[in-house]
């Protein structure tokens, strides 16, 4: 890379742009193996994470399901509520 860069800017400039990168070890560099492989390991995760979107979305409909037939029920023993009340009231006003 060093000579390279002495070929197209010149020796001095090659050395400024070397020196101003940051140290690292040769084995912190990602490979294009390493970045497919990465890509792999994250479409792995991306299917999961839809399959546990789709379990959540089936937890929603049976909560919705569940508040629905509560729902009626709360409203049949508040209707049966109300008319045993007024039955007591009738036969009290009788």
């Amino acid at each position: 890379m060093r000579a390279s860069l002495g070929e197209q800017l010149g020796d001095e400039v090659a050395e400024d742009l070397m020196d101003s990168l940051p140290p690292f070890d040769w084995t912190q560099i990602a490979t294009k193996d390493d970045i497919r492989y990465l890509d792999a390991k994250f479409e792995v995760f991306d299917e999961r994470f839809k399959l546990i979107d789709k379990r959540f979305d089936l937890v929603d409909q049976r909560f919705e399901l569940l508040e629905t037939k509560l729902g009626a029920k709360m409203l049949r023993l508040s209707i049966g509520s109300t008319m045993t009340s007024v039955g007591v009231l009738a036969g009290l006003m009788a």
